[in-house]
């Protein structure tokens, strides 16, 4: 029987699994493994999850999503208790969240489903939990929400009338003050969103690992926009834009300080380039093995692998 196949029902026996859990079952190494993982993902016949195990997402079918719940432990803290929460309110809206829960949900792209809703003659941002998928209770869960926000307008509007009155002088200066804190509040918006689209993240002086290439990548005009430092001196995963004819292009780039880099690093780098739908450049201040080199030339096609001292 094709190996591919054995795959999809070990699969549909089993549920979402990650390499390691399928590659002695189909009798061959973690890299093959991943690798009809990744072509059938990449033929959009199985799905990948966001959350991980050991570094690595699951593989699923369409209809496993359900599955996926029993990994919300693997999230981190805050996200978790994010998703928690949806899971015990069904739909949230976005705008009343705390800061934390709006990046927590936009992180935990499994369970958190976004959706919008047009609200006053705007588009407004609301989340469901990824299993609720009955458009009825959705509906319900929205008119909740904004009948709340509503009734919470209600009752600031009648406290706010049952506050002493504020006397002819205090009311002008207080019209008078309001226009230039706001207007001095939008410059520091502007000037905060003006920042952010000029200047790459800062490469601070501990990152010892990213000092060197970051002065290569200045050099080269390629621009750092995040970076997670995964061992001390060792390794990094960053998201770069790097310039080109038609503008700027992200790329996944991994960072591995190592003598010899084998199949599996770049698999793990593959991988979560799939994951985050874009190409991956794999910089070392090592060398391939036999078999690495084999594999970029085969499997891993789109890895553009770099040597540069670290």
């Amino acid at each position: 029987m094709d190996k591919k196949q054995i795959v999809l029902d070990i699969i549909r026996e089993k549920g979402p699994i990650i390499p390691a859990q399928i590659y002695k079952e189909i009798e061959t190494d973690m890299l093959i493994a991943s690798a009809y993982l990744s072509e059938l993902a990449q033929n959009k016949i199985l799905k990948i999850s966001y959350v991980k195990m050991g570094g690595s997402p699951f593989y699923y079918l369409e209809g496993q999503e359900a599955f996926l719940e029993k990994y919300i432990k693997r999230l981190h803290e805050k996200e978790e208790r994010a998703v928690l929460f949806l899971k015990e309110k069904k739909v949230l809206r976005d705008k009343i969240l705390d800061p934390m829960f709006r990046v927590a949900l936009r992180n935990a792209k499994d369970f958190a489903k976004p959706f919008y809703v047009k609200v006053k003659e705007e588009k407004e941002l609301f989340w469901k939990w990824f299993l609720l998928n009955n458009n009825e209770e959705i509906r319900k869960g929205v008119l909740k929400l904004l009948n709340n926000s509503l009734g919470n307008k209600q009752h600031a509007e009648k406290k706010k009338l049952r506050k002493i009155n504020i006397s002819p002088k205090e009311t002008i200066k207080k019209k008078l003050d309001e226009p230039v804190k706001q207007k001095i509040k939008e410059n520091k918006i502007e000037i905060k969103k003006v920042s952010r689209e000029r200047n790459e993240i800062e490469i601070k002086s501990s990152d010892k690992l990213l000092i060197n290439l970051s002065n290569k990548f200045q050099e080269l005009k390629i621009r750092i926009i995040e970076k997670k430092i995964i061992r001390k001196k060792r390794e990094a995963e960053l998201i770069i834009k790097i310039p080109s004819a038609v503008g700027y292009l992200d790329y996944f780039c991994k960072v591995l300080k190592k003598q010899k880099i084998n199949e599996n690093d770049l698999s793990s780098a593959f991988v979560k380039g799939q994951m985050k739908k874009l190409p991956v450049m794999f910089i070392s201040s090592g060398t391939l093995t036999k078999k690495a080199k084999e594999a970029v030339n085969k499997e891993f096609k789109g890895i553009s692998v770099k040597r540069m001292e670290l």
